[in-house]
């Protein structure tokens, strides 16, 4: 009908088209925020310094536990380069490791 009349204004029907959209997403954005104080106010999701906290935590005791078991490596290193072991001995373990696979047999200091 506006455009018989000639009343049509298409920067006008730009704006209210855009004033449409931009109320259409502020009430999006407006029920968003409402749920997550719900979901905040209800527990449901964690504080995130606790969360950073934790992580931090998780991080100190995986450091521990690496250095931990390099410590364990490195004696476990020294304690088998102390071995004596002959090229005889060498051979009969690799036909032994052959014939029993996950078995392992070393023969000490004698």
């Amino acid at each position: 009908m506006e455009v018989i009349l000639g009343l049509w204004n298409e920067g006008l029907a730009g704006l209210e088209k855009n004033a449409s959209e931009a109320e259409t997403q502020h009430r999006a954005a407006r029920t968003a925020l409402a749920q997550f104080k719900k979901l905040r106010d209800s527990g449901a999701l964690t504080d995130p310094d606790a969360t950073r906290a934790e992580y931090e935590q998780k991080v100190r005791e995986h450091k521990a536990a690496s250095e931990q078991w390099q410590n364990a490596a490195n004696v476990l290193t020294e304690a088998v380069g102390e071995l004596d072991v002959s090229p005889r001995f060498t051979r009969q373990r690799s036909s032994t490791a052959a014939r029993c696979p996950g078995r392992l047999m070393l023969r000490g200091r004698g």
